[in-house]
């Protein structure tokens, strides 16, 4: 018998580790069935400006599978509440500045950064000022995915991606 999960929201990430433990113990596929219908936080600004799937449970649940850490941990990292200090941090993240580039190896992070690039000029083209993006506490992996389903064309080719 294979382990099969059915869920979303943020409550399951905290049992991840629990599955992938029972699934290698017992040698068994590990499966996520997660719906794409979240709407909380940047994953309903992303959805209001540049258009869905959702991808926040997606996200999260590929944050915490994902073999290195550095990763998971760039995938869950939230810009701040502050709107000036969100933008200002999304800027450094944009250039390759931010200091949770730290421990990414380079070609890590230039991949990561090519379509988190193509995510910004996604939301430079779609926003005016009065429909101006709120980066207030987004997660930089739900910009990542974003930039590339929309680079890739399809949000299973971005998890595969992600996952390899």
């Amino acid at each position: 018998m294979n382990v099969v999960v059915l869920s979303g929201g943020t409550a399951t990430n905290s049992l991840t580790s629990c599955f992938s433990q029972i699934s290698v113990s017992e040698n068994r596929e590990l499966t996520y069935i997660l719906p794409i219908s979240d709407n909380g936080g940047s994953t309903s600004e992303i959805l209001r400006v540049v258009g869905g799937p959702a991808i926040g449970d997606i996200r999260a649940r590929v944050a915490q599978l994902v073999g290195d850490p550095q990763v998971g941990q760039l995938l869950s990292y939230r810009l701040p509440n502050d709107s000036v200090r969100a933008k200002e941090e999304w800027n450094s993240i944009v250039e390759g500045q931010h200091s949770v580039w730290k421990d990414i190896p380079t070609p890590v992070k230039e991949m990561c950064r090519a379509f988190i690039i193509h995510m910004q000029s996604e939301l430079l083209k779609k926003t005016k000022s009065a429909n101006a993006f709120r980066f207030e506490k987004a997660s930089v992996g739900n910009f990542f995915l974003t930039g590339a389903r929309l680079f890739l064309g399809s949000l299973d080719a971005t998890v595969e991606l992600l996952m390899r």
